[in-house]
C-alpha cells in the first residue's frame, strides 16, 4: 500500500537498498547476486531520492519523527531562495551515492582513520540542498517557520497542511519516462506523420489506462 504514497517513496526507495546491501554481503552467492542485481536496478531508479522529492518525506506520517526532523533541521539551514532561482530550471539532477564514500568519514568518530573498515549508508537528510525548495516555490508557500518546531506541532501550521494535502494527491509512478519512450517505439513506425503519431499515442494511452494492455486485462474484458 505503502508504494502508492509519494510520501512514503523515499524512505522506502533508501531502506530497499539498505536491505539489498546487506543481502550482497552474504555468504551464500546466489542470494548475494539477488542483492547485488536489485541494488543496480535502484540505482537506476533515484528519482525520489533526488533533492526536489526527497523532501516528501516530511509529509511521511508513518516515518520516525527523529528522522523527520533531521530532514527538516537540513532544509532549514539553507538559505531558500527569494524568487524562482536557475537551479529550478528543468534539468537531469546530479546523482548523490546512495552510501558514503569511506574518505568522508576519515577523522569522525565514525572513521578515525583510513585504515578502519566502514561503510556508511546515507540518510535521507543528505539527499537535501537548495533544489528542496522546489515544492515550496510550486506551491507558492512562503512560510516555513515550522521546519524549526517540533513534528508533533507542525499540523498547527496552514502552510504545513496546504503541503501536505498535495502530497497526499500525488501518484507515485516509476518509470514514467521509460514507460512513454517505449510506447512511442511501439509506435514509431505506424505512421511517419508527426500529428498522427501524438494522436496515436495519446489514445494507446488512454486506452491501456482504462482497460489494460496484459493478457490477463483481456481476459477479464472476454469473460464480460
Amino acid at each position: 500500500l505503502q508504494c502508492s504514497l509519494a510520501a512514503a517513496a523515499p524512505a522506502n526507495d533508501l531502506r530497499l537498498y539498505e536491505d539489498m546491501l546487506k543481502l550482497s554481503e552474504v555468504e551464500d552467492p546466489d542470494f548475494a547476486r539477488i542483492g547485488v542485481h536489485v541494488m543496480e536496478s535502484i540505482r537506476r531508479h533515484t528519482s525520489y531520492l533526488k533533492a526536489p522529492q526527497v523532501i516528501f518525506a516530511l509529509f511521511d506520517e508513518k516515518l520516525a519523527a527523529k528522522d523527520r526532523q533531521k530532514l527538516a533541521s537540513a532544509l532549514d539551514v539553507i538559505p531558500k531562495p527569494i524568487i524562482s532561482p536557475s537551479e529550478f530550471k528543468p534539468g537531469k539532477f546530479i546523482d548523490v551515492p546512495l552510501v558514503c564514500s569511506v574518505k568522508e568519514y576519515v577523522g569522525t568518530p565514525l572513521r578515525r582513520d583510513e585504515d578502519d573498515d566502514f561503510y556508511s549508508s546515507k540518510e535521507l537528510q543528505d539527499f537535501v540542498s537548495v533544489k528542496s525548495y522546489l515544492l515550496f516555490n510550486l506551491l507558492h508557500v512562503e512560510h516555513l517557520s515550522w521546519l524549526k518546531a517540533p513534528v508533533g506541532l507542525w499540523c498547527c501550521f496552514p502552510s504545513y497542511i496546504k503541503c501536505r494535502d498535495f502530497i497526499k494527491q500525488l501518484l507515485v509512478v516509476n518509470d514514467g519516462t521509460e514507460r512513454g519512450i517505449k510506447l512511442m517505439q511501439e509506435l514509431i513506425n505506424r505512421t511517419e506523420d508527426e500529428d498522427d503519431l501524438q494522436y496515436l499515442a495519446q489514445c494507446v494511452s488512454h486506452h491501456r489506462k482504462s482497460i489494460g494492455h496484459t493478457k490477463k486485462d483481456f481476459e477479464k474484458l472476454s469473460s464480460i
